[in-house]
């Protein structure tokens, strides 16, 4: 169900998070990289543009695809394909 989402480059952004002890996050407005990080119980390195914004002191008014909520949303469904077994075929 994911693979047909995630984009060869979003795969291999994934993929060094999976494979690395460092707890970088990736930044993106990609609803299904959310989704798999998600699924593979690694929401918390996921991070929205208004967080980092956030963080750097310029938040200003985005769309909803760079918010926190659109992050928190994505990640959550991925928890749940994640609990009900589905989301990696």
């Amino acid at each position: 169900m994911y693979k047909s989402i995630i984009h060869d480059g979003e795969k291999e952004a994934l993929a060094f998070l999976c494979n690395n002890s460092e707890p970088y996050k990736l930044c993106t407005s990609d609803s299904g990289v959310f989704k798999v990080l998600g699924l593979l119980g690694k929401g918390e390195q996921g991070i929205s543009l208004e967080e980092v914004l956030q963080q750097i002191g310029r938040l200003q008014k985005l769309e909803w695809q760079y918010t926190k909520k659109f992050r928190l949303k994505y990640t959550a469904m991925g928890q749940t394909d994640s609990i009900q077994n589905k989301g990696l075929l």
